[in-house]
């Protein structure tokens, strides 16, 4: 992957084709609405440790049944969707993310998509849907939510990756804040990368990263041109006593947190390249 941290010149092809909230449906994903389960207003920020960074950055913790800007949506592919004449099988995939159009941020919480749940299965005989990614379900949802609380979607700022639990990120995450130096894996603010570093080019390419950058990469019609400017990772808020444990015990006890600062690409460079990550 480049270092250079902006998006490459992408052609028509590379622009998703689906822009439709009824693709959603099509391709046998579910929608389940959280956003009125009591304690949901603040659920999210507390539940993560997350509430320091959310305030910090002045995000609204209240749903949209108390009047905020978050979504507390969650996407299953569970139906057996038939496709031009094609069946699909339900591969029980699920995203589960907040969108907060209004402040411009997405919260990625628990996310086993498609891909993954049928990597492992030795049953699994396809076809997969072929709308089946991150990026294009979020896409979806946040379009819709924008739409629904009359917020430009160009607005789109941050990305939050929640407790990440993938073991590959983690270890990138971990060998960044080694070649870091004054580095140290602390609660928020924990430690900013900026995209040009080969740091958060690695936490990028990760499962956790990747995601975000074809999301930019393939929306761009709706979102503008825009590029990801920095990454920060931070644990969750500990005692005194466990933050002054070694980098090697930390990481044992603590839940990873990643968030990505988005920018339109004019106010980055004027190149406006990013690398183009693998597939999600």
């Amino acid at each position: 992957m480049s270092r250079s941290g902006r998006l490459s010149a992408v052609d028509p092809s590379s622009e998703s084709r689906f822009t439709d909230y009824s693709d959603l449906t099509t391709n046998g994903w579910t929608k389940l609405d959280f956003s009125g389960n009591p304690g949901n207003e603040f659920q999210f920020a507390y539940y993560h440790n997350i509430g320091a960074a959310v305030q910090a950055l002045g995000f609204s913790e209240d749903s949209i049944t108390a009047r905020g800007p978050n979504a507390f949506i969650d996407h299953r592919q569970n139906k057996y969707p038939v496709i031009n004449g094609v069946e699909y099988q339900a591969t029980t995939g699920e995203y589960l993310n907040i969108f907060n159009p209004r402040d411009g941020v997405i919260y990625a919480e628990s996310n086993f998509g498609p891909r993954f749940k049928v990597r492992d299965n030795e049953v699994w005989t396809g076809p997969m849907v072929p709308l089946n990614t991150w990026a294009d379900v979020v896409f979806l949802e946040y379009q819709y939510q924008a739409a629904q609380q009359g917020q430009d979607m160009k607005n789109l700022k941050y990305c939050f990756r929640m407790n990440v639990v993938n073991q590959q990120t983690k270890e990138v995450i971990n060998q960044a804040i080694l070649n870091t130096p004054g580095a140290s894996f602390q609660a928020w603010p924990g430690w900013t990368w900026d995209i040009n570093t080969p740091e958060a080019q690695a936490i990028l390419g990760t499962e956790n990263g990747k995601g975000l950058a074809w999301l930019l990469i393939r929306h761009k019609t709706q979102l503008g041109h825009k590029v990801i400017q920095s990454v920060t990772a931070f644990h969750d808020d500990i005692s005194p006593e466990t933050a002054a444990l070694p980098l090697h015990e930390l990481v044992l006890r603590k839940r990873y947190n990643l968030l990505f600062k988005i920018v339109d690409a004019s106010a980055s460079d004027p190149s406006g390249e990013q690398a183009r990550p693998g597939d999600s």
